[in-house]
């Protein structure tokens, strides 16, 4: 098909492209294959069921569970559904299990016989 016989669509936010038209967007018999692409502070993370993955410090307390709504991006090895820039109704719900903090790094600068 050209790109001028394709008909225009209404609106971009609600496109959905599915990998398998004939199944749909369902989940799968095995759910521990699913796996989600998730936009957190503007990086991207795939994701698993059961997966402990590291991003920046985020604003809530230890323990405490989260929702992120932001998916872009969501499969398996049956189908995959891509979000024009997010899957609708796509969540993917995770704990805080620990804040942890690197060690200090020192910065030396030496510049010969300049005082500095």
């Amino acid at each position: 098909m050209r790109e001028a016989e394709r008909e225009p669509v209404a609106s971009q936010d609600a496109v959905v492209y599915v990998h398998n038209p004939e199944k749909g967007v369902t989940l799968p018999p095995h759910p521990d294959d699913v796996f989600a692409v998730v936009r957190v502070k503007g990086q991207q993370t795939k994701v698993l069921v059961n997966d402990v993955i590291r991003v920046e410090k985020l604003d809530f307390e230890v323990g405490s569970q989260i929702l992120l709504e932001d998916v872009l991006m969501v499969g398996s090895p049956d189908y995959t559904a891509i979000g024009r820039p997010s899957v609708e109704n796509a969540r993917v719900y995770a704990t805080i299990e620990e804040e942890a903090q690197c060690e200090k790094a020192l910065i030396f600068k030496k510049r010969r016989r300049k005082g500095y």
